[in-house]
């Protein structure tokens, strides 16, 4: 019964994998066309017009290096979608948010993969919503056993990213 249940759970794990990777391929033909990489996109989507966040708090959400990170929002500033700006009282503090045009560009993504996904289950006779909340229940589950282990190891190897 054990092995039945790890193998049940590999298959889960590949499954998730390969739909994520069907996907972000699909897609990246659609990014590559608007001047935009796969790891640009993951900035703009977790960015906002009307709430800014640190550079410190997107690294942090996103689970990238400084330096990495700083490379794509320089990209993303170069092309006008994101705006960068310290903070008056203490300038190392980076803030970021997205432009109208980053904005119209993230809607613009987001709509075309929905689509993508939306096609793709059209003859299916799935409960979108149903689905969606099994995998929110599995997802906060992995992140309390997470945490968990995390305290039993006293260690920062489970990394939160808790956007991605």
């Amino acid at each position: 019964m054990v092995a039945e249940d790890t193998d049940s759970m590999q298959e889960f794990e590949s499954l998730l994998h390969r739909i994520a990777m069907q996907l972000n391929q699909h897609v990246r033909c659609f990014l590559n066309k608007k001047g935009l990489s796969q790891s640009r996109y993951w900035v703009i989507k977790n960015l906002s017009l009307d709430q800014p966040l640190t550079m410190g708090e997107l690294q942090k959400r996103l689970g990238l290096s400084s330096a990495t990170l700083t490379g794509l929002v320089d990209g993303l500033v170069a092309i006008d979608a994101v705006r960068r700006w310290r903070e008056e009282d203490d300038r190392r503090v980076v803030f970021l948010a997205l432009t109208p045009a980053g904005s119209s560009l993230r809607t613009e993504v987001n709509q075309y993969r929905s689509e993508v996904l939306r096609s793709s289950l059209a003859d299916l006779q799935i409960d979108l919503e149903s689905l969606n909340i099994t995998l929110n229940t599995v997802l906060s589950h992995l992140k309390l056993y997470c945490a968990k282990a995390k305290e039993v190891r006293n260690t920062d190897d489970c990394q939160n990213r808790t956007q991605l």
